[in-house]
């Protein structure tokens, strides 16, 4: 009897919550209202009910579909990261994450919503184009050609300029950055596997676009008439 009438209580109290969160357009209580559910719950026996309750592989799954695709909004963001700030993981914890991660990455469906995330935060960092970038787009415009900026190419790379009409791949590539071993490593990959795939590809070093623009413009037309490029 205590259980049945604890189950008709706490839907009512969720009623009422959703309610209350609709009409407020917030998720947030008050203290006061917090210790009013939890001694509600209590008198009712819920917390009894469910401590130590251990849920079944099929209903964490389940539970599991549902949160996916679900948005916070950025203050549950900050509430959650001041939260985790500073706590500490035991080795367990950290193993068992890592094994859901593997599992996770074994999904086509998950490895693509990630590289699509990826993708996403990548070009909202490259919002702001650099100035090496900048003159480079004023170059490309005097040519008159129609182009694309941060575009996605072959799963590798976001090119900082696409002309799709002539399937030509430009870049700007920072004095520095792209001088480290790694950059230049990644950058010849990128290369190869753009070239395998009937793109041309051009590189410009900052110094070229800001002390030589018209020598950048000649190497574009250029390019155009030419099939080699030289990488």
């Amino acid at each position: 009897m205590l259980e049945e009438y604890g189950e008709v209580h706490v839907k009512r109290i969720i009623q009422k919550m959703v309610h209350t969160r609709m009409k407020n357009n917030s998720y947030c209580h008050s203290i006061k209202t917090k210790n009013k559910i939890s001694e509600s719950c209590r008198k009712a026996g819920c917390g009894k009910a469910n401590k130590g309750r251990k849920l079944s592989g099929q209903h964490k799954e389940k539970i599991r579909n549902k949160m996916l695709g679900r948005v916070l909004s950025e203050g549950w963001k900050k509430k959650i990261g001041l939260k985790n700030k500073g706590l500490k993981r035991s080795l367990k914890f950290k193993e068992e994450c890592r094994q859901r991660t593997i599992i996770q990455f074994k999904d086509p469906r998950q490895r693509e919503n990630l590289r699509q995330k990826m993708l996403q935060t990548l070009k909202k960092m490259k919002k702001q184009n650099t100035l090496p970038e900048r003159n480079l787009e004023q170059i490309i415009k005097t040519i008159g050609w129609a182009y694309e900026t941060q575009k996605s190419l072959c799963h590798i790379t976001i090119s900082d300029f696409y002309i799709p009409g002539k399937k030509l791949v430009i870049y700007a590539d920072g004095d520095y950055w792209h001088n480290l071993p790694e950059y230049k490593i990644r950058d010849k990959k990128q290369n190869k596997i753009l070239k395998e795939k009937g793109y041309k590809v051009l590189r410009f070093w900052e110094h070229e676009i800001n002390k030589e623009p018209e020598k950048c413009r000649n190497i574009l037309l250029n390019t155009i008439n030419s099939s080699n490029i030289a990488f």
